[in-house]
């Protein structure tokens, strides 16, 4: 299983290497995420996130992710599921108010390290990109997706709680990046 992790962390971040033009905006992302257990090695995770610039305050992105998990022990586990991106241009002074669809089914894998009052997220996902056809002057939806990409995304985060109700329910704020 380690070995795996380590392959599919370096594929990570040799097509990072792929981008040609990196942005640098100040964004704030928000999200939600609603968790139900299913047995003790399965769980359903929903997410809804919001995304949008600080200066000027708009939105330019609102994502619905919903993926089943399976526990495989020590730490590890693996997911699967589908993302909804509405997204708006990434320029915050376009103007353009046509939000367009794309869809991104995943797999990942992930490792979760416990260090006293936090915990280490390590998280490799493999995503498709379907972006929804428009027109060319990308003011209307017309019918059908077309394939973009399949991307390979590594994430390290630190969960921190915030405020325990009980021994399953929490509130909790994670800090993170990813490439």
């Amino acid at each position: 299983m380690k070995k795996l992790f380590l392959v599919l962390l370096c594929s990570s971040a040799i097509s990072g290497y792929a981008q040609r033009n990196i942005t640098r905006q100040q964004v704030i992302w928000y999200g939600y995420y609603i968790t139900g257990a299913l047995n003790e090695k399965w769980y359903w995770q929903t997410e809804f996130h919001e995304r949008h610039f600080i200066n000027p305050n708009t939105q330019f992105q609102l994502a619905f992710r919903s993926h089943i998990h399976r526990v495989i022990g020590n730490g590890w586990e693996t997911s699967a599921g589908m993302c909804l991106f509405l997204s708006r241009p990434n320029e915050p002074e376009s103007g353009v108010g046509l939000a367009i669809p794309e869809l991104r089914p995943h797999a990942e894998l992930a490792y979760r390290q416990n260090i006293k009052f936090l915990t280490l997220e390590h998280r490799v996902r493999t995503e498709a990109r379907y972006f929804h056809f428009t027109n060319s002057a990308k003011t209307e939806l017309e019918r059908g997706y077309y394939f973009g990409a399949i991307r390979f995304r590594y994430q390290l985060q630190a969960i921190i709680p915030i405020w325990k109700i009980d021994e399953r329910r929490s509130m909790r704020t994670k800090i993170g990046g990813e490439i």
